[in-house]
């Protein structure tokens, strides 16, 4: 048996276009339909999330609507006839696979939350931190169900409740997301690309970016966040 590290905010080529057609498909039928922002843009969740009003998660959201607007626009980054193509997976890559959509589906899954998963053989580990305890329990729930997944080691961290943490993740989701460049570049995407952990008052960014220029104005936004105490820039670059 050997292991298998993988990322939910980590893109294959696969999970890319699945999400880009899920992305354009939905956008077209409601560009703000909380439907087909489930983890971002439920301003009801989102609201209830973060412990504040629906009015200021509203208006967070209208920061998005240019560039959600322009995901009509936008065309699948690979042909369709890639998508189509047949690949053989191992058992391995096919749990892992699974795995990463199990992970992805769960309802509440915010950009302040950060899941990462290991498959060795029938075991899988998942690791990460959450703000709420229920997405601990429920992604060890349904990683479970997975056929030929026999052992689940559920090492997520549920991350302290805090007004004062709650304070900055949202300082700093206006910062990032709200950059010109950010914003169009991932405002629009149902799985938020750059995910924003916050603890005790710091903040760690974790997720793939584009590239490295993406990275450093990351990094640049949430260092302008009043009252943060530290900033640990995890991004990485997409190789593709």
């Amino acid at each position: 048996m050997f292991a298998i590290a993988g990322s939910i905010t980590r893109s294959d080529a696969e999970l890319v276009v699945e999400l880009s057609q899920r992305n354009h498909q939905d956008a077209q039928a409601d560009v703000l339909s909380a439907a087909t922002y489930p983890f971002v843009f439920n301003a009801n969740a989102l609201a209830s999330h973060m412990r504040c009003s629906k009015a200021e998660v509203t208006k967070l959201m209208k920061l998005f609507t240019i560039a959600m607007a322009g995901a009509l626009m936008i065309p699948s980054l690979m042909p369709a006839k890639d998508v189509k193509a047949q690949v053989t997976l191992s058992p391995q890559q096919q749990a892992e696979k699974e795995v990463r959509h199990e992970l992805l589906m769960l309802p509440f899954l915010s950009v302040f939350d950060d899941l990462s998963f290991a498959v060795d053989g029938n075991v899988v580990t998942l690791t990460g931190s959450v703000t709420r305890p229920v997405l601990r329990s429920s992604a060890a729930n349904v990683v479970k169900q997975i056929e030929g997944v026999d052992q689940v080691n559920n090492n997520i961290e549920v991350l302290p409740l805090s007004p004062f943490d709650d304070r900055i993740r949202m300082a700093t989701f206006r910062k990032i997301y709200g950059d010109n460049m950010l914003s169009t570049r991932y405002g629009f995407r149902a799985n938020p690309p750059i995910r924003i952990i916050v603890k005790n008052g710091n903040i760690r960014l974790t997720g793939v970016v584009a590239n490295t220029g993406d990275r450093n104005i990351a990094g640049i936004r949430a260092r302008e966040v009043s009252g943060a105490f530290s900033v640990v820039n995890e991004l990485q670059v997409s190789k593709d």
